[in-house]
Protein backbone atom coordinates (compact mmCIF):
# COMPACT_ATOMS: atom_id res chain seq x y z
CA UNK A 1 0.00 0.00 0.00
CA UNK A 2 1.32 3.52 -1.07
CA UNK A 3 1.04 5.39 2.46
CA UNK A 4 1.90 8.68 0.78
CA UNK A 5 -0.38 8.53 -2.10
CA UNK A 6 -3.17 7.33 0.67
CA UNK A 7 -1.75 10.54 3.05
CA UNK A 8 -1.90 13.23 -0.55
CA UNK A 9 -5.75 11.53 -1.24
CA UNK A 10 -7.04 12.45 2.50
CA UNK A 11 -5.27 15.63 2.20
CA UNK A 12 -6.71 16.65 -1.32
CA UNK A 13 -10.64 15.41 0.11
CA UNK A 14 -9.93 17.53 3.51
CA UNK A 15 -8.57 20.26 1.02
CA UNK A 16 -11.56 20.22 -1.14
CA UNK A 17 -14.17 19.80 1.76
CA UNK A 18 -13.36 23.06 4.29
CA UNK A 19 -14.94 26.01 3.57
CA UNK A 20 -12.02 28.07 2.78
CA UNK A 21 -13.16 31.36 3.71
CA UNK A 22 -11.52 32.40 6.55
CA UNK A 23 -12.35 33.52 9.44
CA UNK A 24 -15.88 31.70 10.60
CA UNK A 25 -17.88 30.46 13.53
CA UNK A 26 -18.89 26.60 12.33
CA UNK A 27 -21.36 25.41 14.88
CA UNK A 28 -22.24 21.77 15.47
CA UNK A 29 -25.98 21.11 14.66
CA UNK A 30 -26.01 17.31 14.56
CA UNK A 31 -23.58 14.67 13.27
CA UNK A 32 -22.63 15.90 9.78
CA UNK A 33 -24.99 18.77 9.98
CA UNK A 34 -23.23 22.43 10.93
CA UNK A 35 -23.70 26.05 10.16
CA UNK A 36 -21.28 28.67 9.24
CA UNK A 37 -21.40 32.24 10.45
CA UNK A 38 -18.95 34.35 8.42
CA UNK A 39 -16.25 37.07 10.37
CA UNK A 40 -14.57 40.32 9.50
CA UNK A 41 -11.15 39.82 7.69
CA UNK A 42 -10.57 42.87 9.07
CA UNK A 43 -7.78 44.72 10.93
CA UNK A 44 -9.78 46.23 13.94
CA UNK A 45 -11.12 42.47 14.36
CA UNK A 46 -8.03 40.63 16.22
CA UNK A 47 -7.96 37.23 17.73
CA UNK A 48 -8.99 38.30 20.81
CA UNK A 49 -12.00 40.12 19.69
CA UNK A 50 -12.72 37.15 17.37
CA UNK A 51 -12.07 34.57 20.29
CA UNK A 52 -14.73 37.12 22.29
CA UNK A 53 -17.50 36.78 19.69
CA UNK A 54 -16.76 33.04 19.33
CA UNK A 55 -17.08 32.73 23.47
CA UNK A 56 -20.34 34.68 23.45
CA UNK A 57 -21.71 32.75 20.96
CA UNK A 58 -21.27 28.94 22.09
CA UNK A 59 -22.58 30.31 25.65
CA UNK A 60 -25.78 31.74 24.34
CA UNK A 61 -26.28 28.46 21.76
CA UNK A 62 -24.78 26.16 24.31
CA UNK A 63 -23.78 24.63 21.27
CA UNK A 64 -20.29 22.99 20.32
CA UNK A 65 -18.51 25.74 18.12
CA UNK A 66 -15.29 26.22 16.35
CA UNK A 67 -13.16 29.39 15.57
CA UNK A 68 -11.72 29.09 12.27
CA UNK A 69 -8.72 31.37 11.56
CA UNK A 70 -6.59 29.44 9.14
CA UNK A 71 -6.67 26.17 7.26
CA UNK A 72 -4.69 24.89 9.82
CA UNK A 73 -5.72 26.95 12.97
CA UNK A 74 -8.58 27.12 14.97
CA UNK A 75 -10.40 26.76 18.21
CA UNK A 76 -12.40 24.22 19.53
CA UNK A 77 -15.33 25.76 21.73
CA UNK A 78 -17.44 23.69 24.52
CA UNK A 79 -20.27 24.83 26.03
CA UNK A 80 -19.04 24.34 29.05
CA UNK A 81 -16.67 26.37 28.82
CA UNK A 82 -13.65 24.51 27.53
CA UNK A 83 -11.88 26.00 24.51
CA UNK A 84 -8.92 23.90 22.71
CA UNK A 85 -6.85 25.09 20.20
CA UNK A 86 -5.98 22.05 17.18
CA UNK A 87 -4.64 22.33 13.62
CA UNK A 88 -7.54 20.24 12.40
CA UNK A 89 -10.48 22.63 11.09
CA UNK A 90 -13.97 20.79 10.82
CA UNK A 91 -14.47 19.69 7.31
CA UNK A 92 -17.32 17.40 5.95
CA UNK A 93 -20.84 17.19 6.15
CA UNK A 94 -23.85 19.51 5.49
CA UNK A 95 -23.45 22.87 5.73
CA UNK A 96 -26.23 25.55 6.61
CA UNK A 97 -25.33 29.56 7.18
CA UNK A 98 -27.39 32.88 7.82
CA UNK A 99 -30.15 30.77 9.98
CA UNK A 100 -27.66 31.42 13.66
CA UNK A 101 -28.20 35.27 14.37
CA UNK A 102 -24.63 36.53 15.50
CA UNK A 103 -24.00 38.00 19.34
CA UNK A 104 -23.12 41.48 17.64
CA UNK A 105 -23.51 43.12 14.43
CA UNK A 106 -20.88 42.95 11.93
CA UNK A 107 -19.95 45.50 9.14
CA UNK A 108 -21.24 45.11 5.80
CA UNK A 109 -18.32 45.25 3.47
CA UNK A 110 -17.58 44.14 -0.15
CA UNK A 111 -15.51 41.38 1.22
CA UNK A 112 -17.43 39.85 3.69
CA UNK A 113 -20.37 40.65 0.30
CA UNK A 114 -17.83 38.09 -1.60
CA UNK A 115 -17.43 35.71 1.02
CA UNK A 116 -20.82 35.30 1.53
CA UNK A 117 -21.48 34.48 -2.51
CA UNK A 118 -18.53 31.92 -2.19
CA UNK A 119 -20.25 30.20 0.82
CA UNK A 120 -23.39 29.77 -0.74
CA UNK A 121 -22.04 28.21 -3.66
CA UNK A 122 -19.98 25.91 -1.62
CA UNK A 123 -22.75 24.66 0.76
CA UNK A 124 -25.00 24.07 -2.41
CA UNK A 125 -22.12 22.09 -3.81
CA UNK A 126 -23.17 18.58 -2.17
CA UNK A 127 -27.05 19.68 -0.67
CA UNK A 128 -29.40 16.79 -2.03
CA UNK A 129 -32.74 18.08 -3.47
CA UNK A 130 -35.37 19.28 -1.35
CA UNK A 131 -37.20 16.37 0.59
CA UNK A 132 -34.30 13.90 -0.08
CA UNK A 133 -32.00 14.84 2.87
CA UNK A 134 -32.28 12.91 6.05
CA UNK A 135 -30.14 13.38 9.05
CA UNK A 136 -30.63 12.15 12.43
CA UNK A 137 -29.79 13.76 16.00
CA UNK A 138 -27.73 12.21 18.74
CA UNK A 139 -29.34 8.69 19.01
CA UNK A 140 -27.18 8.20 21.74
CA UNK A 141 -29.11 10.85 23.67
CA UNK A 142 -25.66 11.82 25.12
CA UNK A 143 -26.03 8.65 26.86
CA UNK A 144 -23.42 6.94 28.79
CA UNK A 145 -22.65 3.27 30.45
CA UNK A 146 -23.84 2.85 33.82
CA UNK A 147 -21.62 2.03 36.93
CA UNK A 148 -22.56 -1.24 39.01
CA UNK A 149 -24.17 1.06 41.64
CA UNK A 150 -26.10 2.55 39.21
CA UNK A 151 -27.06 -0.55 37.35
CA UNK A 152 -28.39 -1.85 40.71
CA UNK A 153 -29.90 1.14 42.02
CA UNK A 154 -31.54 2.84 38.52
CA UNK A 155 -32.66 -0.31 36.88
CA UNK A 156 -35.90 -0.20 37.97
CA UNK A 157 -39.27 1.81 37.60
CA UNK A 158 -40.97 3.87 40.49
CA UNK A 159 -44.63 3.10 41.77
CA UNK A 160 -46.42 5.48 39.18
CA UNK A 161 -44.27 3.94 36.29
CA UNK A 162 -41.16 6.65 36.14
CA UNK A 163 -37.89 5.68 36.14
CA UNK A 164 -36.20 5.69 39.37
CA UNK A 165 -33.55 8.55 38.74
CA UNK A 166 -36.38 11.24 38.17
CA UNK A 167 -37.78 13.59 39.93
CA UNK A 168 -40.47 16.66 39.84
CA UNK A 169 -39.02 19.73 39.28
CA UNK A 170 -40.53 21.64 42.39
CA UNK A 171 -41.12 24.77 40.12
CA UNK A 172 -42.08 23.72 36.60
CA UNK A 173 -43.70 20.26 37.69
CA UNK A 174 -41.24 18.36 34.84
CA UNK A 175 -39.15 15.43 35.57
CA UNK A 176 -35.43 15.84 36.12
CA UNK A 177 -32.37 13.64 36.81
CA UNK A 178 -30.53 10.66 35.42
CA UNK A 179 -31.95 7.52 34.99
CA UNK A 180 -31.59 4.43 31.96
CA UNK A 181 -32.73 5.57 28.82
CA UNK A 182 -36.41 4.34 27.86
CA UNK A 183 -35.39 2.95 24.32
CA UNK A 184 -31.82 2.72 24.82
CA UNK A 185 -32.01 0.81 27.74
CA UNK A 186 -28.06 0.11 28.59
CA UNK A 187 -27.26 3.88 28.77
CA UNK A 188 -28.20 6.35 31.71
CA UNK A 189 -29.92 9.42 29.97
CA UNK A 190 -30.01 13.30 31.27
CA UNK A 191 -33.31 14.28 31.86
CA UNK A 192 -33.67 17.88 31.90
CA UNK A 193 -37.01 20.18 32.51
CA UNK A 194 -38.43 23.15 31.33
CA UNK A 195 -36.21 25.75 33.83
CA UNK A 196 -32.94 23.90 33.02
CA UNK A 197 -33.55 25.57 29.35
CA UNK A 198 -30.90 27.82 28.79
CA UNK A 199 -29.89 27.67 24.52
CA UNK A 200 -30.30 31.04 23.65
CA UNK A 201 -30.33 32.65 20.56
CA UNK A 202 -27.33 35.20 20.97
CA UNK A 203 -28.87 37.86 18.87
CA UNK A 204 -32.23 38.57 20.78
CA UNK A 205 -31.52 36.69 24.12
CA UNK A 206 -34.44 34.57 23.86
CA UNK A 207 -34.89 30.98 24.13
CA UNK A 208 -34.90 28.88 20.64
CA UNK A 209 -38.06 26.67 22.53
CA UNK A 210 -39.95 25.42 25.59
CA UNK A 211 -37.07 22.67 25.99
CA UNK A 212 -33.13 22.87 26.25
CA UNK A 213 -31.50 22.07 22.91
CA UNK A 214 -29.56 18.55 22.64
CA UNK A 215 -31.13 17.68 26.31
CA UNK A 216 -33.86 14.87 26.63
CA UNK A 217 -37.23 15.27 28.68
CA UNK A 218 -39.80 12.44 30.16
CA UNK A 219 -43.02 12.50 28.40
CA UNK A 220 -45.49 10.62 31.32
CA UNK A 221 -48.28 10.21 28.48
CA UNK A 222 -45.99 7.41 26.79
CA UNK A 223 -43.18 6.38 29.70
CA UNK A 224 -40.62 7.57 26.97
CA UNK A 225 -37.70 9.69 27.56
CA UNK A 226 -37.54 11.73 24.24
CA UNK A 227 -34.38 14.25 22.98
CA UNK A 228 -34.44 17.31 21.69
CA UNK A 229 -32.07 17.80 18.68
CA UNK A 230 -30.63 21.27 18.22
CA UNK A 231 -32.46 21.62 14.61
CA UNK A 232 -34.94 24.36 16.04
CA UNK A 233 -32.03 26.49 16.43
CA UNK A 234 -31.83 27.19 12.59
CA UNK A 235 -35.83 27.72 12.32
CA UNK A 236 -35.99 30.48 15.23
CA UNK A 237 -37.49 33.95 14.49
CA UNK A 238 -35.01 36.09 16.12
CA UNK A 239 -37.02 39.50 17.14
CA UNK A 240 -34.09 41.75 16.51
CA UNK A 241 -34.56 40.26 12.73
CA UNK A 242 -38.17 39.88 12.63
CA UNK A 243 -39.19 44.06 13.07
CA UNK A 244 -39.22 43.93 16.89
CA UNK A 245 -41.69 40.60 16.95
CA UNK A 246 -41.73 39.30 20.50
CA UNK A 247 -40.78 35.36 21.10
CA UNK A 248 -42.81 33.55 23.07
CA UNK A 249 -39.76 31.94 24.70
CA UNK A 250 -38.60 35.30 25.81
CA UNK A 251 -35.37 35.17 29.12
CA UNK A 252 -33.46 37.86 30.76
CA UNK A 253 -29.63 38.06 30.14
CA UNK A 254 -27.92 36.09 32.36
CA UNK A 255 -24.78 36.97 34.20
CA UNK A 256 -21.81 34.16 33.90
Amino acid sequence: MDTNKTASSELDRYQLSAFPGFPYLITRIAPSLYHINLLPLDERYGFFRLRAIARRQADANRLRACLVLERDKCLYLEPDGREAPSAQIPWGGYLEHDKLVLCEPLPETEGLALRSESLELFASRDKPKEGNRFILGDLSKGGRCPTEEENRRLRRRQENGVPVGLNRCPACGNWRGECFDTLNTHLIVRVCCVCQNDTLCAGCRCLFGEKRLESNFYSEGDGTVWHVPAFAALTHRCKILDGGHTSTFCKPLRTR
